[in-house]
C-alpha cells in the first residue's frame, strides 16, 4: 500500500492510504472530493439498509413520518458540517432543507385540521366549558356541588392553558 500523501507540520503523514485513496483513515477528509464521494456511498447505504428495514410500515405512509424523515435528513446534514467553511458551503443545502420541512409542517397542520384531528384552542376551551356545563347538570342535587365544579373547573383551564400551541 501506499503512504498517506498528507504533509504538515512535521513532515508527510507515516500512516498507510486507504485501499484506493490517497490519503489515510486520519487525513481523508482532506481531500474533498474523496470524501464527499465516501460520505455520499455510506449514507447511500445507510439510508437503502434503514428504508428496506421500515419502507413496508404502514405508519410511512403519514406524513408526519415524512416529517420526521425530513428533520432526521437535515440533522444528518448539520451533523457531517466539521468547519465554518464547510457550513457557509452548505447554507443553501441546508436553506432548502429547511423549507422542505416548513412546508411538510404546515400541510401536515393543514391537513390533520381538515381531518379534524387537530383543534385549535378556543374549540378546546369550548369542549371545556361543555364539560363544566355537564357537571352542572349531573351535581346539582349534591350540597355544595359550586365547590366541586370550581375546583374541577380550575383544573380543566390549568390543563387547558398549558397546552403548547406550537407542532414539533
Amino acid at each position: 500500500m501506499a503512504r498517506c500523501e498528507f504533509t504538515g507540520t512535521n513532515g508527510q503523514c507515516s500512516e498507510e492510504a486507504l485501499e484506493e485513496d490517497r490519503y489515510c483513515s486520519l487525513h481523508t477528509r482532506l481531500d474533498p472530493e474523496k470524501h464527499q464521494k465516501r460520505l455520499y456511498n455510506l449514507l447511500k447505504f445507510k439510508y437503502r439498509t434503514r428504508y428496506e428495514q421500515i419502507g413496508d410500515h404502514e405508519a410511512l405512509r403519514s406524513l408526519r413520518d415524512e416529517v420526521a424523515i425530513a428533520k432526521m435528513m437535515l440533522e444528518e446534514t448539520l451533523n457531517n458540517i466539521q468547519t465554518d467553511s464547510e457550513f457557509i458551503a452548505s447554507r443553501g443545502e441546508l436553506a432548502h432543507q429547511l423549507a422542505t420541512v416548513e412546508k411538510l409542517v404546515a400541510s401536515m397542520i393543514k391537513m390533520e385540521t381538515s381531518l379534524g384531528s387537530l383543534l385549535a384552542k378556543p374549540t378546546v376551551l369550548k369542549i371545556a366549558g361543555e364539560i363544566v356545563q355537564i357537571l352542572i347538570d349531573k351535581l346539582k342535587d349534591i350540597p355544595d356541588h359550586e365547590f366541586i365544579i370550581d375546583d374541577v373547573s380550575a383544573a380543566i383551564m390549568k390543563t387547558v392553558s398549558g397546552i403548547k400551541e406550537n407542532v414539533e
